[in-house]
């Protein structure tokens, strides 16, 4: 789906789309309140604060990311915004960020025929939340509706968020809590394994650290099993596997055309990510991963002269085995302010 389609589907679905009541399509008046002059380090009540992460999460949710999206330039973010995922990779600048923060879930939702497991966002809670200076520590459990199961899943969100004079959003560091790959691996609907009837069995799967969910796990796997005469040891990674390849070779094989040409054929494709590229992690989203060009083949159709790489062989940067634990961990990233608050060691006085 291009852009194109994108104003036209957007023009049709705003104005009919139920939006929910915490939503505003505009944003509240925001008086500003900081006593430095320092454009970076603003000194904010914890009100503005809580108002400006507030109108962020709002824009964040379906349908309201479609227009964040569109405006390919949010106003909610700075010019030099820095932006990390935990489970992803670093993404700098505003066109890059309103892209990976409002486009990559707008397009879910819009073009459910790609195969995915990502859902898109249609509420949010606010669980912790503490503001000071220019700096916020939040958390919100968010639910996310999700193409492939026609269900909902809540998410908990924990981020590190900076703000500069303006109110932008200058910098977030994000850890997202739940594991979408493992919650996924079993949750899916007879029909979609019926379509992939040669699955792998085995007898070794992954314990969970999250209470109780081994056990919906086993639940579930028991209830599929049962639905398909398969045994309980079923291991349904090979199944999304293939259907991951197929879907992100589809979408190479229509936006990626020309001087964006990254496979010669969608053979070639699916043999290259079926069979040479690995399922991944669920902390693998930002590496050499079918996992991680399943996220970037969302945002293919946006630019594909940016992102076409990402889900071709190479990783365009984005999906890479570049990365080690200790050098993601002391990676000196943060540049445009501390996460510390004014007046604490280290930060700006």
């Amino acid at each position: 789906m291009n852009i194109k389609s994108l104003l036209a589907l957007s023009s049709f679905l705003l104005p009919t789309l139920a939006v929910p009541q915490y939503a505003s399509p505009s944003y509240p008046t925001i008086s500003n309140d900081s006593n430095t002059t320092n454009p970076q380090t603003p000194n904010f009540s914890s009100q503005r604060l809580w108002n400006l992460t507030n109108r962020f999460l709002q824009n964040h949710m379906y349908p309201l990311n479609i227009a964040q999206s569109l405006s390919i330039n949010s106003s909610l973010l700075s010019e030099d915004i820095l932006g990390r995922v935990d489970a992803t990779r670093d993404y700098a600048g505003r066109e890059l960020n309103t892209e990976y923060l409002f486009g990559l879930f707008a397009n879910i939702a819009l073009n459910p025929d790609a195969f995915t497991l990502l859902g898109y966002p249609i509420n949010y809670t606010f669980t912790r939340f503490l503001g000071q200076g220019n700096v916020v520590s939040f958390a919100a459990v968010v639910e996310y509706k999700l193409p492939v199961t026609g269900t909902t899943i809540p998410q908990e969100l924990d981020f590190w968020v900076t703000y500069n004079d303006k109110g932008e959003i200058s910098q977030y560091d994000g850890c997202v809590l739940i594991p979408f790959l493992h919650y996924f691996l079993f949750p899916l609907p007879p029909s979609l394994l019926l379509s992939f009837p040669t699955l792998v069995p085995t007898t070794n799967r992954k314990e969970s650290n999250f209470r109780y969910l081994q056990w919906q796990l086993n639940s579930t796997i028991a209830t599929i099993a049962k639905l398909q005469n398969l045994s309980t040891t079923t291991d349904l990674t090979p199944l999304l596997h293939a259907k991951l390849a197929t879907s992100i070779c589809e979408t190479a094989t229509t936006f990626c055309n020309g001087t964006n040409l990254q496979y010669e054929s969608q053979a070639t494709c699916e043999d290259y990510l079926g069979k040479q590229t690995r399922f991944g992690e669920g902390w693998e989203w930002g590496m050499d991963t079918v996992a991680c060009r399943m996220i970037h083949q969302n945002m293919v159709p946006l630019r594909p002269d940016v992102h076409c790489e990402h889900i071709g062989p190479s990783g365009g940067g984005m999906c890479v085995d570049d990365r080690t634990y200790v050098g993601n961990l002391e990676e000196d990233y943060f540049v445009n302010t501390p996460f510390l608050a004014p007046g604490l060691e280290g930060g700006v006085m």
